[in-house]
């Protein structure tokens, strides 16, 4: 299952940058978005999650930030849109779990 994980890791990754980079007019959102789900599901395990949600809570930022810089480099903010929906998928399932887990206790 971990080896699953992995490659489905980086099936997102390599979406993401090529479609950022070569087909720009393609929307590959659902795509992205569920295999960020495969992710948070196969990847991410317990111990993990408080880092992850701090990271992708910091990429998310960046994100935000890059959507001003649109007019400089099409490819790097269709690319980096894209990492985003992915990103978003997988940390979904992650804090739908923590927070199962703290109502837990």
């Amino acid at each position: 299952m971990e080896f699953l994980g992995k490659i489905v890791f980086l099936i997102g990754i390599l979406t993401c940058l090529f479609a950022g980079i070569y087909y720009e007019e393609v929307n590959f959102t659902s795509f992205l978005f569920l295999l960020g789900i495969m992710v948070g599901f196969l990847n991410i395990s317990e111990k993990e999650r408080n880092c992850f949600l701090i990271s992708v809570s910091a990429l998310l930022l960046i994100g935000l930030a890059g959507f001003n810089f649109y007019h400089i480099q099409k490819e790097l903010f269709t690319a980096l849109s894209n990492i985003l929906v992915f990103a978003s998928g997988a940390v979904m399932i992650v804090a739908f779990k923590q927070i199962l887990i703290l109502g837990k206790d």
